[in-house]
């Protein structure tokens, strides 16, 4: 195979340049999106504000009924101080939703909460884009 010329080359290295950039810009973003997610819902959760946690999850495709018992598990987690809350990548666990459930957003990243209780509960939140922000992700049933 042929060497390209010079003038080639250069093209390739600036396009190929270009990409990791864009790539490690894109990266970047998402990450900073996930940590003020966190700190939003870390706040939230540090004022007791249930309105506030509840407008940090994407509720597209979300039935009346399922929102309702959902609210009521965040009314319960409020109760329960936290240690930390991070965020953290999607792991190929966290990627397998499936069967009667599917997430009502992509998932990008996860929302890890520590709470302060002696069994080490916690909770995996899944976060996903919605236009230029992100949010919390619902389980939806699969036929919705």
């Amino acid at each position: 195979m042929p060497i390209p010329p010079p003038r080639v080359r250069r093209w390739l290295l600036a396009a190929l340049a270009g990409g990791l950039l864009a790539f490690l810009v894109g990266a970047g973003w998402r990450e900073a999106g996930l940590r003020a997610l966190a700190e939003d819902w870390r706040r939230a959760h540090a004022a007791g504000d249930l309105a506030a946690m509840e407008a940090l999850y994407c509720w597209d495709g979300v039935a009346p009924e399922q929102r309702r018992r959902l609210r009521l598990a965040l009314q319960q987690e409020l109760e329960l101080p936290v240690t930390a809350v991070r965020a953290s990548r999607l792991t190929p666990p966290d990627r397998l939703v499936g069967g009667a459930q599917r997430p009502n957003l992509e998932p990008v990243g996860v929302i890890e909460v520590s709470f302060a209780v002696n069994d080490g509960l916690g909770a995996r939140l899944l976060a996903g884009r919605s236009g230029l922000g992100f949010r919390l992700v619902v389980l939806v049933p699969s036929g919705s």
